[in-house]
């Protein structure tokens, strides 16, 4: 079962302090239900965005809009979900003026086409996915990245 499926599809935003910092859990889709209302202007932002699942053409304008708003404070993504990461790719105004410190890779299985992801932390100074991981469901075969890695990587570039 990949970490998508454990999470439930409506969008929701949740605020968490860690270390003296808030930090913003956005998990589900990202779609013409997210409103970032709640979310106050006056700090640096951090932003969790392993729980999102999807984004439809809604949710990336509602997104870029709130990014451009948002010009004047520091923005750092981290654990990134592959659904940010196509869209950073897609959607350069996604991304905006974002730091991204680490995101998730996704692999499949060429044995029995599980799927999994793998955390890559990009503040390390490391942008390369290992090419091939055991599989944990079949314990056979082995698991590669899920597309290509030179394109998963670009908004990184």
């Amino acid at each position: 079962m990949t970490p998508e499926m454990l999470v439930d599809n409506k969008f929701n935003l949740k605020k968490k302090f860690e270390d003296g910092r808030e930090v913003i859990y956005i998990s589900g889709n990202l779609d013409e239900d997210a409103r970032f209302d709640e979310v106050r202007k006056d700090q640096p932002l951090i932003f969790d965005m392993r729980g999102i699942v999807g984004v439809n053409s809604c949710g990336v304008r509602n997104w870029v809009n709130f990014m451009r708003d948002h010009k004047s404070q520091p923005v750092t993504f981290r654990h990134c979900s592959p659904a940010v990461v196509h869209q950073m790719n897609m959607v350069p105004s996604f991304k905006g003026h974002a730091q991204v410190i680490s995101i998730y890779v996704p692999y499949a299985c060429v044995h029995c086409d599980s799927e999994d992801r793998v955390f890559v932390d990009l503040a390390k100074g490391t942008q390369k996915a290992p090419e091939k991981i055991p599989c944990k469901n079949c314990k056979v075969g082995k698991m590669e990245i899920d597309g290509d890695e030179q394109q998963y990587f670009a908004f990184a570039a």
